[in-house]
């Protein structure tokens, strides 16, 4: 994944102007694939801003009661899940930004042979295999861009 500490430092400094002076929690909903950068993150912006950085790292269909209720700051997912939210009105559409890509792989245990995956019926021939991982997250959300919003001040 091609993303910086300084891009989501950055967009987490906006969001914090976003608040309300006395905002002492930041909510973030966000995808487990940026956890190892907000994790190293997260010390310093509260040391340093003084609020206190809640995350929740889910995939976004299991963040779906927290979004309906609005119980968040911040939504980091895949671009097309933002765009989602912003067609609702969860977040303000100005607001979105691109932080991260990413591309999603296929690996098979050393000496094993190489699958064919040239084709979606040569993938689906991965369906016989002894064992698969995959994330259970709607296809339509598997993107190459994750991006994050913020919902209005005014909320």
């Amino acid at each position: 994944m091609n993303l910086t500490l300084r891009t989501v430092a950055a967009v987490l400094a906006i969001c914090l102007f976003q608040q309300p002076a006395t905002a002492a929690e930041i909510r973030i909903l966000s995808i487990p694939g940026v956890k190892a950068a907000l994790d190293q993150l997260k010390p310093v912006f509260e040391r340093e801003s003084g609020h206190r950085l809640a995350i929740r790292y889910e995939i976004y269909p299991r963040q779906k009661d927290e979004l309906e209720a609005g119980n968040f700051d911040v939504a980091i997912f895949a671009k097309p899940a933002i765009a989602e939210l912003a067609a609702q009105r969860k977040v303000m559409a100005a607001s979105t930004s691109e932080i991260a890509r990413t591309s999603i792989g296929v690996a098979v245990r050393k000496g094993a042979p190489k699958p064919d995956i040239s084709n979606e019926e040569a993938l689906r021939t991965l369906l016989d295999a002894k064992s698969i991982t995959y994330t259970k997250a709607r296809p339509e959300f598997m993107s190459h861009v994750c991006s994050i919003a913020w919902v209005s001040p005014s909320r």
